[in-house]
């Protein structure tokens, strides 16, 4: 993107980082050198699943997760006001409320 909407998304995340609706988590997975396939699974793997590779090297990188919590109301509040229409809107009125 742009520096501009790079600035953008940084402010954005800072202001939601501010309100306490962020939460982090480390995302970890073998990583074959060879292809650059990601496996599955986090340290379990002893061969590539697609080249058969056995160079493998744990890859983490910290990913950043919006809590919905601090917007249960406006979620809501949105959900109500949307109206589905065709097929899909039976299920609406039929599924549950989010938690």
């Amino acid at each position: 993107g742009t520096p501009a909407l790079r600035d953008l998304a940084r402010a954005a995340w800072s202001e939601l980082d501010a309100r306490g609706a962020l939460e982090s988590g480390t995302y970890e997975r073998m990583q074959c050198s060879a292809c650059r396939t990601l496996a599955d699974t986090a340290g379990s793997t002893a061969s590539c699943p697609t080249c058969g590779g056995t160079d493998l090297v744990l890859r983490s990188e910290r990913n950043w997760f919006l809590r919905t919590g601090p917007f249960t109301e406006a979620i809501t509040s949105w959900r109500d006001a949307v109206a589905v229409r065709g097929p899909a809107a039976a299920l609406a009125r039929a599924a549950p409320a989010p938690p």
